[in-house]
Order: structure tokens, then sequence, then C-alpha cells
């Protein structure tokens, strides 16, 4: 049983990224509006830094702040492909991570999510934190948290006893 559970978890954050880069690879060259595709692409270019960013921590060796960072990864898939793929260093699984959050920051900024099912400006900016506080750099975290939070509020007792099941909460 824990194999299939390992597997799934592998598989599920392999798949997202899949599906992301067909999008990243592939909206570029559709018809329709360019700010669609703009803000299509930095969804997808989140989803696949917060799916490397989780596999990274579960298969990889950990990120050392003041090391090189030249351990064993996870493999880094940047193109829709079936062949597996070398893993990469630490180094460069963050590198790329940092890289497509980035861009999302840049791609999202302007876009009005129109319900919670999308990724939007907030969300890029708080996985940007995440990932800065792995890595040890507090500056970056503390700044992209507060520019994701910026503008909200925290759940009162109330609201955050409601329960998580509400589409809106």
């Amino acid at each position: 049983v824990a194999d299939i559970q390992i597997r799934f978890v592998y598989r599920y954050y392999y798949r997202i990224i899949a599906n992301a880069n067909v999008l990243i690879n592939g909206v570029d060259g559709a018809e329709g509006p360019d700010s669609d595709k703009k803000y299509i692409k930095g969804q997808a270019l989140a989803y696949r830094a917060w799916a490397h960013f989780n596999l990274v921590q579960l298969w990889g060796e950990r990120f050392d702040a003041a090391g090189a960072n030249d351990g064993l990864g996870v493999p880094l898939m940047l193109v829709a492909t079936l062949e597996g793929q070398p893993r990469a260093t630490i180094a460069e699984v963050y590198t790329q991570i940092n890289k497509d959050l980035d861009q999302a920051v840049v791609l999202l900024t302007g876009y009005a999510k129109p319900n919670n099912s999308h990724l939007d400006l907030r969300v890029a900016q708080g996985l940007k934190a995440r990932v800065a506080l792995v890595q040890g750099n507090w500056a970056i975290a503390a700044d992209f948290a507060s520019k994701a939070r910026a503008g909200k509020n925290l759940m009162t007792i109330t609201e955050y006893g409601s329960g998580f099941n509400n589409y809106n909460n």
C-alpha cells in the first residue's frame, strides 16, 4: 500500500507539470487575445513551479542556504514528454522554480481572477515567499509574503471555524 501511495503522489505532481507544460509551450501559438494567453501562461508557470517545489522537498536532498546544492533533486520537466529525464541538482531545480515564479508574477500582474479556482498574482507571490523561506532568503520571503497579503484580512475565528467546504471561503 505504501508503494502505491508514494507512486500516486509522485505521478500526481508530474501530471500537473505535464499539463502545465502543454499550456506553457503551446499557448503563444494559440488563437485568442494576448491578454488571455498571458494569464494562462502565468497560471501554468505558477502550477509548474509549485509542483516542482513539492517534488524536490519530498524526493530531493535538502536545500542548504550556505551550500553549493549540487546534490540530487528531481527531474526537471520543461516540455511535454513521456521520456524520463535524469535528476537535476538541487540548485538547478530551485533556479527553475524561481524562474517560473518570477515570470508568473510578471504575467499575472493585472489579472483579476474570475473565481477562487484560478491562480493569480497573490498566489504566485505567496509561492515565491514560501520558496524563499526554504532557501533562507528571509528578506525576499518577507517582501513577497507582504505583497501576497496586501489588502487581505486574516479570517476571524468564526470564519476559520466554519470550515473550508464553502467555495467562497
